[in-house]
């Protein structure tokens, strides 16, 4: 009973559902960052019709945990919308910045 009612919670609250869309290790050309910096990217997207505030949401990979800091307007994203995310542990380069890289070889990326 206790575990519906938290679901109902969260529901009414409006959070919606966003998805791991597309992402990349060894980027060495595809796509830069303010820095001009050539990392690790990972692509969050919002499939739904609502904005989504994604802030304290938590990334996740084999190893290292890391959760999208608050206070910034990027973090909530439009209707269709996408938030790229750099793995380049290098968070003091904003909050887009993750606290570690992806593997080359593939591995677990939770969200």
């Amino acid at each position: 009973m206790f575990y519906f009612f938290l679901i109902l919670i969260q529901a009414s609250l409006g959070f919606g559902q966003v998805v791991l869309g597309e992402m990349q290790s060894s980027n060495s050309s595809t796509i830069a960052d303010s820095f001009g910096d050539y990392d690790d990217w990972i692509e969050i997207h919002n499939p739904t019709t609502d904005s989504v505030e994604i802030s304290g949401f938590i990334l996740k990979d084999q190893l290292d945990t890391w959760v999208i800091p608050s206070g910034d307007p990027i973090t909530l994203l439009p209707p269709n919308g996408r938030f790229l995310l750099w793995a380049d542990d290098q968070e003091l380069q904003g909050p887009s910045h993750t606290n570690f890289k992806l593997a080359s070889g593939g591995e677990f990326l939770w969200l």
